[in-house]
């Protein structure tokens, strides 16, 4: 974690010489942007929704993490207990 931020500084410092400090905000911004997009996307917490007592969304949300064609019986039972 540690190695990324030191290199993300170093590239915002070497890009601030090249660049105006409006168009690296700009470019600071679009990976947040990227990922409040797929934030959307993401299900809710099968367990988190097991735990709540949403049963069907909870085997929904299971299904869409392991895949349409996996089965979830015996994973759905082990989240029940």
């Amino acid at each position: 974690m540690q190695l990324m931020i030191c290199c993300g500084m170093s590239l915002a410092y070497v890009l601030g010489t090249f660049i105006t400090w409006h168009t690296l905000a700009i470019i600071g911004v679009a990976p947040c942007l990227l990922q409040l997009v797929g934030l959307v996307m993401i299900p809710e917490s099968p367990r988190w929704l097991a735990r709540i007592g949403h049963p069907g969304e909870f085997e929904a949300a299971l299904q869409k993490l392991r895949g349409k064609g996996t089965d979830i019986s015996q994973e759905a039972a082990e989240i029940k207990v």
